[in-house]
C-alpha cells in the first residue's frame, strides 16, 4: 500500500494502520493474519463481559453498559470490514491515485485551492486524533475524582484476581485499539467523499467550458468527461457496498443510544458526573453520524448538479452530436445517487435529520408520560 501515501488525505489513515500492521509492507500476510485474530480475540473478551454484565445490573447501569457495548461492538466491526474489504478497498484508492484527474491542469487558481482543502482536511485528521487521545486520557483519570468499578469500561467483574487484571487489560488495550480502528476506517470513508466530490467539479468545469467555447476539439473533451464521470460513478457505487453496513449500525446505534441517555435524564437516576458523561458520548456519536451523512448529501448533490452544470452552460449552440451526447449525461445525472445502509436506509441530511428529530420526540413522549 506505500504508493497510496501519495493520496495526500490518506496519509493519517494508513499512518494510523501501521500500528496494526495493516499497512505495513515489512509484515508477511500470515504475520497480518494472526496479528488480526490476536486483536479480534483481545476485543471479544472484552465485549463478551460487558453483554454478561446486563444480567447482573439495574437502572442506570443500563445505560452506561449499552454504552460500553456500542464504544467496542464499533472497532471490532470496522476491523472484521476492513479485514473482508481490504482488496476491495486498496483497488478503489489505487484507482483513485492513478485515474483521477491532475489539478494542475486546471490553473493556478484550482491547484491553490484544491491544496488548500488537503491541508485543511489533514490538520483537522491530526487534530481529531490529538483530541481523541486528550479525552481518552481524561475518561481514563475519572476514577480519581468520581467512584468507579475500577473497570474503564461498564463490564462484570470476575470474582477472580486473575481474570480480573485479564478483562481489565483487555479493556485498556480495546479502548486504544479503537481509536486507530475506528479514526483510521472513517478518516478513509471521508477522505474518498472529498475525492469524489472535488474530481467531480472539475468535471462540471471541463463540460461547461468545452461547452461554452466550443470548437473542434469540443466534443473530444466531452468523451473524456464522461468516461471520467462513468469512473466516479464506479467508484461511489463501490463506497456504497463497502460501507452500506457500518452505515446501518451507526444509524440504529446513535438513535438507540441517544433514547436511552434521554429516558435516563428525565428519570433521574444519576448525578451529574454521569450525566456530563453521557452527554459527552451522545455528542460523540451524533457527531461521528454527521461524519458519515454529510460528506454522503454533498456526493449526491454534485453528481445532480451535473446536469445543472450542463444546462446553465451553452449547450444549445453546439451540433446535434453533442446535444445528444450532454443529454444521456443529464439524465445520468438527475437520478439522485444516495449511500445506503443495507439498502433499508438512505444516508444523507435527512436521515441525521431523523435520527435527532425520533430521538427528541421520544424525550417528549417520555416526559409526557411522566407528568401523568
Amino acid at each position: 500500500m506505500e504508493p497510496l501515501y501519495k493520496l495526500d488525505m490518506l496519509a493519517v489513515s494508513l499512518n494510523l494502520y501501521e500500528f496494526i500492521g495493516e499497512t505495513k509492507t515489512t509484515l508477511s500476510k500470515k504475520n497480518v493474519i494472526l496479528f488480526r485474530i490476536l486483536n479480534w480475540l483481545i476485543l471479544c473478551v472484552a465485549l463478551s463481559y460487558i453483554i454478561i454484565n446486563f444480567f447482573y445490573i439495574e437502572g442506570e447501569y443500563y445505560v452506561k453498559t449499552l454504552q460500553s457495548m456500542f464504544y467496542l461492538s464499533q472497532p471490532l466491526l470496522k476491523y472484521i470490514l476492513l479485514a473482508k474489504q481490504k482488496p476491495t478497498i486498496q483497488g478503489m484508492l489505487w484507482d483513485m491515485l492513478t485515474k483521477s484527474w491532475k489539478y494542475r491542469y486546471f490553473g493556478e487558481r484550482i491547484t491553490k485551492r484544491t491544496e488548500g482543502i488537503h491541508k485543511i482536511v489533514r490538520y483537522t485528521q491530526v487534530s481529531m486524533i490529538i483530541g481523541s487521545v486528550i479525552a481518552l486520557n481524561v475518561y481514563l483519570l475519572r476514577p480519581l475524582v468520581v467512584s468507579t468499578s475500577g473497570m474503564p469500561l461498564e463490564s462484570y467483574i470476575p470474582q477472580s484476581v486473575v481474570m480480573d487484571a485479564i478483562v481489565m487489560l483487555s479493556h485498556f488495550y480495546s479502548i486504544w485499539l479503537a481509536i486507530i480502528t475506528v479514526i483510521g476506517y472513517d478518516f478513509i470513508y471521508v477522505s474518498s467523499c472529498i475525492y469524489v466530490i472535488l474530481q467531480l467539479r472539475l468535471v462540471k468545469l471541463r463540460m461547461r467550458q468545452a461547452l461554452n467555447n466550443f470548437n473542434e476539439t469540443s466534443t473530444s473533451v466531452l468523451h473524456q468527461c464522461i468516461k471520467h464521470h462513468q469512473f466516479l460513478l464506479s467508484i461511489f457505487f463501490c463506497m456504497r457496498n463497502v460501507y452500506s453496513v457500518l452505515l446501518l449500525y451507526h444509524y440504529l446505534t446513535t438513535l438507540v443510544s441517544t433514547c436511552t441517555v434521554i429516558l435516563q435524564l428525565f428519570l433521574r437516576q444519576s448525578d451529574a458526573a454521569t450525566y456530563a458523561v453521557n452527554i459527552i458520548g451522545i455528542i460523540f456519536l451524533i457527531s461521528q453520524f454527521a461524519l458519515y451523512t454529510f460528506p454522503a448529501e454533498q456526493v449526491a448533490t454534485e453528481f445532480l448538479d451535473i446536469s445543472n452544470a450542463i444546462y446553465i452552460s451553452k449547450w444549445y449552440q453546439n451540433n446535434k452530436e453533442t446535444q445528444t451526447l450532454v443529454l444521456f449525461v443529464m439524465m445520468k445525472s438527475q437520478q439522485r445517487l444516495y449511500f445506503t445502509g443495507a439498502g433499508l436506509v438512505d444516508i444523507n441530511a435527512e436521515a441525521f435529520e431523523a435520527v435527532v428529530r425520533k430521538s427528541f420526540s421520544f424525550g417528549a413522549i417520555v416526559k409526557n408520560l411522566l407528568q401523568i
